[in-house]
């Protein structure tokens, strides 16, 4: 028989199940469990190297994940380097270009500063010697030209000695006003009986056929003719005839705000030395609310004209420049419309004043001498001035003055 602890206790118990010895078993379960022991320590001790394994290996991606952060800043600050390098790269290349740009123009500017130097030189060159040609070619008569100024003296009793080239030439205009003829050497009509049918076609068939600088006569016949004239320096010794005032009209309405200079919107321009005109209305029907609009600009020395007259409203009549003499002419406008800087006589003229803008007052002259040396001024002699009838029925109080100091040496002596 068992002993039955040794049967029923595990080690017995299952040496009887295995039919093993019990020492025998006991060896084997001891050894057995020893080996499992030493499997669980070894199994222990590589989950514990590899647990610290893994630690390290996360701290070393840990620090490498710091390291591509750090790598991913310094890209991201070397991208912005780049695009603000870029950026400045741009401005540089924007400002070379505006260099260039301004080197340009700035060679341009040279060239045409170098250019305008040389147009100068040439317009000073051509000026002398055109001074030289009028000196030579009028310098027989100074003579002539000293008698007149010495005329012009007692002009208020001898109304006939007037500022101009030839006493003749005055004397057959006074003899025309009374009955007498001269001879035309072209004729201006728009009905065909004339040579030309504009005064501009005569003018310029003039400069083509004629000879020399004597005397040279236009009549301009009745009729209104709506042209801008000029008479250049080329042109000295012409006259103008026509058939009376408001029967030969010379007329256009170019003004200063079309963007014209002043002196650029005047219907008749001249001049030549010596010009005369009679019986000739010249007109610019500008109103007065389009500024400046000369009607005739006299620049002529010992320029001469008779009966006729001057209409339009702000600077009607432009004495530009040299001597003139007008005589039984009349002359309308409103603001500064007897101007310029001539020596002039006006004697026996009718002086009209018109209705200007509302609030504008009329000024009747405006004369500018610039230099108190200067010999320029207007002697306005034995005239009436009045308004006209258009000024009658205004209905508001409108001043006129006889005149402004335009320039600091203005003089006007009535």
């Amino acid at each position: 028989m068992y002993n039955l602890g040794v049967i029923i206790s595990p080690p017995g118990f299952f040496s009887q199940l295995r039919h093993m010895d019990y020492d025998q078993l006991f060896v084997e379960f001891n050894v057995g469990v020893t080996r499992q022991t030493c499997l669980s320590v070894a199994v222990r001790l590589r989950f514990e190297y590899n647990l610290r394994e893994r630690k390290k290996f996360e701290r070393k991606c840990a620090r490498k994940t710091d390291l591509l952060k750090e790598k991913d800043d310094d890209i991201a600050s070397l991208k912005a380097q780049l695009s603000l390098k870029e950026a400045k790269d741009a401005e540089a290349i924007r400002l070379r270009s505006q260099v260039s740009v301004v080197k340009a123009v700035e060679a341009a500017r040279v060239n045409e500063l170098n250019s305008l130097k040389g147009q100068n030189l040439a317009l000073e060159s051509f000026g002398k010697n055109l001074r030289n040609t009028l000196w030579t070619q009028f310098g027989k008569k100074r003579d002539k030209i000293a008698t007149l100024l010495e005329d012009a003296q007692d002009i208020v009793t001898r109304p006939w000695s007037v500022v101009t080239t030839s006493l003749d030439d005055v004397r057959d205009l006074k003899g025309r006003s009374e009955g007498a003829t001269i001879q035309a050497n072209l004729a201006v009509a728009q009905d065909g009986s004339g040579n030309f049918g504009t005064i501009t076609e005569a003018i310029e068939a003039t400069q083509k056929q004629r000879i020399g600088t004597d005397r040279y006569v236009i009549y301009v016949k009745a009729g209104i003719y709506k042209e801008n004239i000029m008479i250049g320096q080329s042109m000295p010794n012409l006259m103008l005839i026509g058939d009376g005032i408001d029967v030969t009209v010379i007329t256009n309405d170019k003004n200063n705000h079309q963007g014209l200079l002043t002196d650029k919107t005047a219907t008749f321009q001249v001049w030549g030395l010596g010009f005369i005109a009679k019986g000739i209305t010249f007109e610019n029907t500008a109103g007065p609310e389009y500024g400046q609009a000369i009607a005739l600009l006299s620049a002529s020395d010992f320029s001469v004209f008779y009966r006729c007259s001057f209409k339009g409203f702000q600077d009607t009549l432009c004495l530009f420049h040299y001597r003139q003499f007008y005589r039984e002419c009349d002359i309308y406008g409103t603001v500064d419309f007897i101007f310029g800087d001539a020596s002039a006589i006006l004697q026996n003229c009718n002086i009209y004043v018109r209705t200007p803008l509302p609030g504008q007052q009329n000024t009747i002259t405006a004369q500018g001498r610039v230099d108190q040396t200067s010999t320029t001024g207007f002697v306005i002699h034995n005239s009436r001035i009045s308004s006209s009838p258009n000024l009658i029925p205004a209905n508001w109080q409108v001043m006129t003055y006889l005149g402004r100091p335009w320039r600091d040496y203005s003089r006007v002596v009535y």
